[in-house]
């Protein structure tokens, strides 16, 4: 019995040091925010994220306005964004005369795609 209880207490210890070792990988990972998902034309987005030690490209989407020399590619356009020493990003968008509906929003960092996110434009 003791070596069960005792083979027990070193799953838990391992699953509990994964958990905490992914927890901490989960957090250093890129991420996108929004502070707004329901938008309507001219409107403003703020995004905000950590790129980490990657190279951040863009956030664009379909629904934002094209900017001079935007890195967005294809339809749409990216928000102007700042980016610290330590890869956090932040910035701003307007929202394009487009079509009411759902628009994807995208984060590139380094070689790919390093998040998504939803707006949906309304009337």
């Amino acid at each position: 019995m003791r070596k069960i209880l005792g083979g027990a207490a070193a799953l838990t210890a391992a699953t509990l040091l994964t958990a905490t070792l992914s927890g901490v990988a989960a957090a250093e990972a890129p991420t996108l925010v929004l502070n707004k998902t329901v938008v309507q034309a001219g409107e403003s987005v703020h995004v905000s994220g950590d790129a980490g030690q990657e190279t951040f490209n863009w956030v664009g989407s379909p629904a934002f306005t094209t900017q001079a020399n935007d890195p967005y590619p294809g339809d749409g356009g990216s928000a102007v964004v700042t980016v610290d020493a330590n890869g956090h990003y932040e910035g701003d968008a307007t929202i394009a005369p487009v079509a009411p509906g759902d628009y994807p929003v995208s984060v590139r960092i380094g070689g790919g795609n390093a998040g998504n996110a939803t707006i949906t434009v309304v009337n």
